[in-house]
């Protein structure tokens, strides 16, 4: 099998083979046959989440939008054109050679091999601790940064809720729903991420310089519209 084909496994079955092994800048890794017929049934197995979106309030995208995005495989961008999203509900992300179709059965497959940018969000598919069960998980995370010795991620994710019936009549009955979960990470060194707290006494206990750290917080406040822009910020100053 020549080497294009494998790659061409990895991102999604429904891409031409002809067209994607004149465009993939892939070295030879020696897989089998087996191999990439199970990267295929990774794909054809996508959307085993699926709920039914006529009643549920909400939606499983934070951007229900195709956006122009380049995947890279092994941090090395390919040159075909493909529009990306990321649904938030099953962890995917979603991809069409149509800006402007709304659904898609494509999908990158999930791989520590591949990312990809959407806009100007970097997605990398990595393992890290939940924050909820403390075990290790595979997901998507946003790359925020990443230097020598730390780096920060963002996971924006969707939950579904079922509907709830209100009991008495001082309760509220809920529709079925999405629900956000937003959740930063970072890790040190390499480290498998871990939740990254927010508040200042935990954020002060990653850092040996408390007084820089200090100094920073004096200087620059946090609000729920640059928590993302504040960390990167933080970070950057306590590595110089």
């Amino acid at each position: 099998m020549k080497k294009s084909t494998y790659l061409i496994a990895l991102l999604s079955t429904c891409f031409s083979f002809t067209v994607l092994a004149q465009n993939l800048n892939t070295p030879s890794y020696g897989q089998t046959d087996q191999y990439v017929t199970d990267f295929f049934r990774q794909v054809r197995s996508k959307n085993t989440r699926k709920v039914t979106l006529g009643s549920i309030k909400g939606s499983p995208y934070f951007e229900e939008a195709f956006v122009q995005g380049t995947i890279f495989y092994q941090n090395q961008p390919q040159d075909q054109k493909v529009f990306l999203r990321h649904n938030a509900f099953s962890d995917e992300i979603e991809m069409t050679e149509n800006q402007y179709q709304y659904q898609t059965d494509q999908a990158i497959v999930k791989s520590t091999d591949l990312s990809c940018t959407i806009g100007d969000s970097k997605y990398v598919y990595l393992p890290y601790v939940d924050k909820a069960s403390g075990i290790v998980k595979m997901g998507y995370l946003i790359e925020l940064y990443k230097n020598n010795q730390y780096a920060i991620y963002l996971n924006k994710s969707k939950v579904y809720m079922e509907a709830t019936q209100a009991r008495t009549g001082l309760e509220r009955s809920f529709p079925p729903r999405f629900v956000d979960d937003i959740t930063y990470y970072y890790n040190t060194n390499g480290d498998t991420p871990v939740e990254l707290k927010l508040y200042k006494s935990k954020l002060r206990e990653i850092f040996n310089d408390k007084d820089r750290f200090n100094n920073f917080i004096k200087r620059n406040s946090r609000t729920k519209d640059n928590t993302s822009q504040w960390l990167v910020d933080l970070f950057m100053f306590m590595e110089q």
